[in-house]
């Protein structure tokens, strides 16, 4: 409605009048019986002389005169509110058949003259008789152009708004006339003119604002037969063009599902829905009215707890598109609750409304399908209510968004739960590989875990469990059998896709795995290391064919995709060299970067290379000659991955900078910023046959993303909840925790009670530390940031953008005046803690930063960094002192003894070094270490703890250096420790593990004293016999704390 049907067909009347001997129009708005009408024009057309006549008598007179004669409103007299389509006779209101009749014979029989129907609804008679040589003619209008809904604008008035919105406003409304006239109207009256202020404060709020434009639509809905308008509230769901078998699928009632066709055609009929392929949607402007009284109906049904469209529709759809679930949570859910609250008071009513419709739906659809259940749920997670203890058995939970909701203690046994969406048990995605047919999708996470994906539906087929660290690099075989997993465990894993069955575990690394290659053929596996070696091996029987040493660490690897075993290295140096592994031979060497090629790729056809960098910038090289062919310069932070898609026309690339980046090889920008991702991204491929994006990234979410809109069409995000540092207060009253879930806790360490949660990092908190007097907490986060805050009332001070990377150690010193924080971006910087200002960065060439302390009369710091250095700084100049190659791996801990005289080195090589700290001596080394040093303690007695333990095991020990003995033995753990730190006395230890708690231990006896741990999201959630889970998502749920018990 409202697109000028009137106003045209009496323009075109006027227009070609001429042609005609009589030009007669009638309106049938006020749906006239077909003789008054019928009589009326033959009155005209004898002039008086007649004023009754049948069909055949108009009929006659149409063919003895060259008549044109418009009847306007047609629709007017077409039956409104049927309940099914079978009850509809001749679809006309009771006693307007013969309108029907009159249709048929006009196009049946021939005549000389026109007659031109406008109508919102085409008449089944004209379906028939329409055709290029037939006699009837149909044209369905579209709305005006750009320019000609302008020159409407103009009419009214002024208005001013820039090229964009103008284009906004009359896509919003399709160009439909009465539509754009009343808004002109009402922005120049109110608004004076801004439609820059209209489309901020209504159009983008989703608002029906204008009720000439909801009365014209009102009328037309009215009409319709239940089935229809199941179909109508579906579409204006849906909010985007959708399929029939789509709406088959949503539709519940099988009556409705049987006359879909029948409804769709009919809607197409009356012009409230448009086809455009095989996907049907609406015009915008009546999305709005549909949704609009969509979501008063829902409203009235809880308000009157009379359900019907609250069990027959979803208010969202959770496993839709992410943003058209977002839209729908904006334009449904939201206005759904804020108008319950005006109505009901406050959110306790709300709940208590909803309690009723819940035990009604307990009574009325146990284990019947519908949207009832998971529309509850959606309306009391969108409250915010706590789900604590609620009772969803035997239900229909269909469309249920439950990420990131706490269900403790909620009964879903026995429900059906298609097609709701969970929070998934993985971490930090670190690595993705999309199997050579495009059917499945892996990721490697921080826990250690390998998930196989189903790319169609992005069900979870399989965990693959083995390694005991980071999951940092993944590859298919060419053939897609096989799986290859490299890990910061130091091994590399051949996994059998088909089974998830471990066929070969790898072993010969002494470092983490950054990345693995298959060779083309599939028959050789690369690896390359921190420890400066990148290895081949027989995919076969899994034996080392080869090894390659290096001055630097390897960081990216890629075979040249043409079959030969040409292997291009990536090093922390810059450069790129060449490697033909069949002969074992070094072909050359190129100087790519500044500093470490974090990844690289080649071209399909293998004529190009694409190198990323942590210089932030990415380069394309010609194979030939080595030659640069341009440099791309648009992330702001380290690139971590590139990936080509199969046809080699683009390319994606993915930074610390939160972002994806979509390029063409033959443009200097970049087709696309894709932003969604609050942490790091460390992993990207192509899938869909290049259509889409699947993306990891350490914010525990996998991102898929459409690469001709730009969307991400749906997101899994997990949850890991390991508590990656600990720190004691000085008084040893306090115990700081940070982890995987992006909070920093505080613990009362004799009660073990949780005091605070501290949130605002978007990242991972690797480390936390305590100022000296207890005043302030520092926490450093993955995403590069640290915050300094409060303990007392738990503010946050500030945020500072520190590194470019990781941020692994912090620490106060002179007088909690001085804080350093130590980096994977290969520095060290030292802060004034009390207003912010970086004083001094110490930088480490080519190798990040583990650890950093401030003696404690704070004249020095000292470091520790990947490549095995202890170096010692001034802390007042910046100036290194002195620079120590004292191990043979990563420094985890420094440490000064209490008179600032010794420095003590924990490092990956299994060993602990003394070193003067004015002659730079290594006096004392300590080794025979079965696991990795992360924490030492100086005790009262002047003895000397250092723990060790390793994600591989449970246990924890805990030695006295002096006499070389292990005083204890902490077992309680039931997964790998990932850190220990001892208090400052060294009479605690607190232990971090994969098991997500945190133990207090008496360092002396063994004994654990607390267990600290946070509960997990799915808490005691009680799934048994539920439906609509594969195992693998049921065994995902148990990860997070669901429980099967039969009731």
């Amino acid at each position: 409605g409202g697109l000028g049907k009137t106003a045209l067909s009496l323009k075109l009347a006027h227009q070609i009048q001429d042609r005609f001997e009589y030009v007669v129009w009638r309106s049938l708005r006020n749906a006239p019986p077909l003789k008054s009408v019928l009589s009326s024009i033959v009155r005209f057309l004898s002039n008086g002389k007649e004023t009754e006549t049948d069909v055949s008598g108009f009929i006659d007179y149409l063919n003895r005169h060259r008549c044109l004669i418009l009847l306007d409103n047609a629709d007017s007299v077409l039956r409104s509110g049927a309940r099914t389509l079978h009850d509809r006779t001749g679809y006309y209101l009771d006693g307007y058949a013969d309108y029907g009749d009159l249709i048929q014979q006009l196009g049946a029989v021939p005549h000389q003259s026109c007659i031109l129907m406008t109508s919102r609804e085409k008449h089944r008679e004209l379906v028939v008789l329409e055709g290029a040589t037939r006699p009837v003619r149909a044209m369905q209008l579209t709305g005006l152009s750009e320019a000609e809904g302008r020159e409407l604008f103009a009419e009214v008035g002024k208005f001013t708004g820039s090229d964009h919105e103008w284009s906004m406003l009359m896509a919003h409304y399709a160009g439909n006339p009465l539509a754009l006239k009343i808004t002109a109207s009402a922005i120049h009256e109110i608004l004076n003119g801004d439609i820059s202020r209209f489309i901020q404060d209504y159009l983008r709020r989703g608002q029906v604002f204008f009720d000439d434009i909801n009365d014209l639509i009102a009328r037309q809905f009215e009409r319709l037969s239940n089935a229809e308008q199941e179909v109508m509230y579906w579409l204006a769901i849906a909010r985007e063009p959708v399929s029939s078998s789509e709406l088959q699928a949503d539709i519940v009632s099988p009556t409705s599902q049987h006359e879909l066709i029948a409804s769709l055609l009919s809607l197409r009929r009356r012009c409230l829905i448009e086809r455009n392929s095989d996907l049907f949607t609406q015009q915008p402007v009546i999305m709005e009215y549909v949704t609009s009284h969509f979501i008063k109906v829902i409203k009235q049904e809880i308000l009157d707890r009379k359900i019907q469209r609250f069990n027959s529709h979803a208010l969202i759809k959770a496993q839709g598109k992410d943003h058209i679930r977002e839209i729908q949570t904006r334009l449904i859910l939201q206005p759904l609750v804020n108008q319950l609250l005006a109505v009901l008071g406050s959110k306790g009513a709300v709940e208590s409304q909803l309690k009723t419709i819940i035990s009604w739906l307990h009574h009325q659809f146990s284990d019947q399908p519908g949207y009832g259940g998971g529309n509850s749920l959606n309306v009391l997670c969108q409250l915010g209510v706590e789900l604590n203890g609620y009772d969803f058995s035997n239900l229909a939970i269909w469309q249920a968004d439950l990420r990131g909701q706490r269900l403790h203690h909620v009964n879903f046994s026995n429900a059906d739960l298609t097609h709701s969406i969970f929070t998934q048990a993985f971490s930090s995605v670190l690595s993705i590989a999309a199997s050579p047919n495009g059917e499945q999708l892996a990721t490697g996470d921080a826990d250690g875990h390998i998930y196989l994906w189903q790319v169609a539906d992005f069900k979870q087929l399989q965990t693959m469990d083995g390694h005991t660290n980071w999951v940092r690099a993944l590859a298919f075989s060419p053939n897609g059998n096989l799986l290859a997993s490299g890990s910061s465990d130091h091994t590399v894993r051949l996994w059998d896709v088909k089974t998830g069955r471990c066929l070969k575990t790898l072993r010969g690394h002494a470092s983490r795995v950054w990345t693995i290659a298959f060779s083309p053929d599939g028959e050789m596996l690369a690896s390359a290391s921190n420890d400066q070696t990148v290895r081949w091996w027989s995919v076969r029987s899994g034996e080392l064919i080869g090894l390659v040493p290096a001055q630097t660490g390897i960081r990216s690897i890629a075979f040249q995709p043409d079959g030969r075993s040409i292997l291009a290295m990536g090093h922390e140096d810059g450069t790129v060299h060449w490697w033909d592994l069949s002969t074992h031979t070094f072909l050359r060497k190129l100087t790519a970067h500044a500093e470490p090629v974090l990844c690289l790729a080649f071209h399909p056809r293998g004529e190009i290379l694409v190198t990323g960098s942590s210089d932030q910038t990415i380069k394309l090289w010609q194979i030939s000659d080595d030659q640069c062919l341009k440099v791309l310069s648009e992330h702001t932070k380290a690139v971590q991955v590139i990936a080509f898609s199969a046809d080699g026309q683009r390319f994606v690339s993915g930074s610390g900078d939160h972002t994806l980046r979509l390029w063409a090889l033959d443009q200097n920008a970049s087709l696309k910023r894709l932003l969604g991702h609050v942490g790091r991204i460390h992993a990207a491929t192509f899938i869909h046959g290049g259509a889409a994006i699947a993306s990891g990234s350490s914010d525990q979410a996998i991102k898929l993303w459409d690469v001709e809109c730009g969307h991400c069409f749906r997101t899994l995000q997990g949850y890991s909840n390991w508590n990656l540092s600990v720190a004691f207060s000085s008084d040893e009253q306090l115990l700081a925790s940070g982890g995987n879930d992006t909070n920093v806790r505080l613990w009362h360490v004799k009660t073990g009670r949780l005091e605070q949660t501290l949130s605002g990092h978007s990242s991972q908190v690797q480390t936390v530390a305590f100022s000296y007097h207890k005043q302030w907490l520092a926490s450093g986060s993955e995403d590069g940031t640290i915050k300094l805050w409060d303990v007392d009332t738990g503010a946050c001070m500030w945020t500072l953008a520190a590194h470019d990377n990781i941020v692994w150690m912090l620490d106060f010193g002179g007088g909690d005046r001085t804080l350093v924080s130590a980096s994977s971006d290969c520095t060290v910087k030292v802060w004034n803690s009390q207003t912010g200002e970086c004083l001094h960065v110490l930088p480490h060439p080519n190798t990040q930063v583990w650890s950093a302390t401030i003696s404690p009369d704070g004249q020095l710091i000292a470091s520790g960094s990947d490549d095995g250095t202890v170096r010692l700084w001034d802390s007042k100049t910046g100036e290194c002192l002195n620079q120590l190659k004292l191990h043979t791996a990563q420094v985890w801990k420094v440490s000064f003894s209490p008179d600032g005289e010794t420095l003590i080195s924990c490092s990956n090589d299994l060993t602990v070094k003394w070193l003067n700290v004015h002659t730079g001596q290594c006096f004392k080394t300590v080794d025979g270490f079965t696991d990795e040093v992360l924490s030492v303690a100086f005790t009262a007695d002047n003895q000397i703890l250092v723990s060790d333990s390793s994600l591989g095991h449970s246990s924890i020990k805990v030695w006295n250096i002096n006499t070389q003995e292990c005083v204890a033995v902490f077992d309680g753990h039931e997964d790998g420790v990932w850190s220990t730190t001892l208090s400052s006395s060294g009479q605690l230890l607190a232990s971090t593990s994969r098991d997500e708690t945190i133990r207090l231990w008496n360092s002396a006896t063994g004994e654990c004293l607390n267990v600290l741990r946070v509960n997990k999201p799915y808490e005691h959630l009680n799934i048994a016999g539920v439906r609509g889970l594969t195992d693998a998502q049921r065994a995902t749920l148990k990860a997070l704390g669901a429980v099967e018990r039969q009731t």
